[in-house]
Order: structure tokens, then sequence, then C-alpha cells
């Protein structure tokens, strides 16, 4: 992968991650989904309307994009037992769907907005199926999906090449989840190292790549929070970020970093928050995008 291409896959990771820390962060002190459904959007779309030639404003539009899109597939999901199937109907049209609103509605905004959409209905679809089902049937689940992906098209088409990065998502989680903690990080670098070439022989994009990237430095920051506290964690992905042989392990530890940073500013913030959120999100909203306007893509 080409250095313009990796800064480009690190911004959409950290853009992805940071819309992640938000979407919790609204969760928790916005608990109804209709109340959180409303604000995400009318946040959006004043985002949207305003945005100009400033690549900050851009950025923010994306943020909130993300955000919005994040909490509109949460009330995607069936109720019922035996849901799953209707489910993944639901997630696979809706991605669809936002594959032909999007140009229409967004502009040159329009990209980036699928790029991240791509990578919230991998995790979601992932989401559902280790969620639903026992671990060998997500498994099943993965493989089905990745032959779904690759029946399609997958180097173009969306939805195959989501399907392909949630059967990425939920194998990462099966392997790390049975993996003691304190051979998560060693085992991260090896299947970073393992999987490079193993997309190149199977003729996966490099989307699919890309969100492989995404789901190390997701990874790696757990596996760091899990035996340090959130500044501590943030400054050792520095660390492994300054000193990493490989471009790839440079840019998990870089999305590791950023997603602990936002940990700990939301920590921060925590009792405030409960008091009066609006002015805590907004300070989250203040350092989301200093950290993004220093991942120029």
């Amino acid at each position: 992968m080409e250095p313009a291409e990796l800064a480009r896959a690190v911004r959409r990771a950290v853009q992805v991650t940071i819309a992640g820390k938000i979407s919790y962060f609204l969760r928790l002190h916005v608990p109804r989904l209709a109340s959180r459904a409303i604000l995400t959007v009318g946040a959006s779309v004043l985002l949207v309307a305003l945005r100009g030639s400033d690549p900050s404003a851009s950025t923010a539009a994306d943020v909130s994009l993300a955000v919005a899109s994040s909490t509109l597939i949460e009330g995607i999901s069936a109720p019922g037992p035996g849901s799953l199937p209707l489910t993944l109907v639901h997630l696979c049209a809706a991605i669809e769907a936002s594959g032909v609103v999007a140009p229409l509605m967004l502009g040159h905004l329009g990209d980036s907005f699928l790029g991240n959409v791509q990578y919230l209905f991998a995790n979601a679809i992932a989401g559902v199926l280790l969620a639903a089902a026992l671990p060998v049937m997500a498994l099943v689940g993965a493989a089905g999906l990745a032959a779904l992906s690759s029946w399609g098209c997958p180097n173009e088409a969306l939805l195959s090449v989501a399907l392909a990065q949630a059967s990425t998502s939920v194998v990462k989680t099966m392997v790390i989840q049975s993996i003691p903690i304190g051979l998560q990080l060693p085992s991260i670098v090896g299947l970073l190292c393992f999987f490079r070439p193993l997309y190149r022989l199977l003729g996966l994009g490099e989307p699919v790549y890309t969100f492989a990237l995404y789901q190390a430095g997701d990874a790696l920051q757990a596996s760091l929070e899990g035996v340090l506290p959130p500044f501590t964690s943030a400054l050792v992905a520095l660390a492994m970020y300054s000193v990493a042989p490989i471009p790839a392990f440079s840019a998990t530890a870089q999305i590791a970093a950023v997603g602990s940073a936002t940990d700990l500013v939301i920590d921060g913030l925590r009792e405030v928050a409960d008091a009066d959120p609006f002015p805590s999100l907004l300070s989250i909203l203040v350092f989301s995008r200093v950290i993004l306007v220093a991942f120029p893509g």
C-alpha cells in the first residue's frame, strides 16, 4: 500500500473510531433512541449545510454523518427470537440504499461517508452474528459472508466489501477473545504480518485490508486498556507508533492511540456530563476536530 493510501486508511479508521466514542457517549447520556436520532441527524444536516472549503469543516461533517449513521443502525435490528436473518436483510438493504442516496445528497462528501458507513455496517453485521450465534455458527456465518462477497464484486460493490469486512471482524474478534490478555499484543502483530500476503493471495480489495488495520487498532487499544489505564495506554500506543518497524503496525498504533486518548477525554468529562451532557459533548467534538486535523487525507 502506498503511503498516501495508508494515510487515508488511518484517517478513515480514526474518524470511525472517534464517531464510535461519541455514539457511546450519547447512548450513556441520551438513552432514548428517537432523541439521539433527532439530535445526530439534525447536527449532521447542519454541519453538511455549513461546510465550505475549510478541510476541518468537512471533517466535522464526516464525523457527524458517521455518528448519525451509527445511531440509525441501532434501530435496524428486528425484534424477537429468530430475528437474525431479518436483521441481516435490513442491514444489507440499508447499506445498498446508502450507496444510492449518498452521491445524490452529499456531493463530494459522499465517498468519505460511504467508506465510513461500510465500516459501521460491517461492525453491525459482525456484532449481530456474534451476539445471536454460537461461536462455531458465527465462524460459519463469517465464511458465508466471505463467499458472498467474493461471488459479488469485492473490489467495487459497496455491499460485497462490507460483507468481506464483516467476516474479517468476526474472525478477528473470535481469535483475539481466545488468546490470553498477555499474549494479545504479539498476536496482533503476527496477524498483521499474516494478513497482508493472505489478502493478496485471495485477491481481496484494499478496503478489506484497510478495515483489517482498523480492526487491529481497535484490538490493540482493547489489549492495552485491559492492563493499563487510558492515559498510559495512549502513551504506550504512541511509543509503539514511534518505533514501529512496519507501516501497517505504525498505522495500527496510531488508531489505538487516538481511541485511548478519546476514552481519556470522555472519562474526564463523565461527572460533568452526568449533570449537563451537552457542554461535555461540545468539548468532545472540539477535541475530535483538533485530533482529525492532524490526519490529512
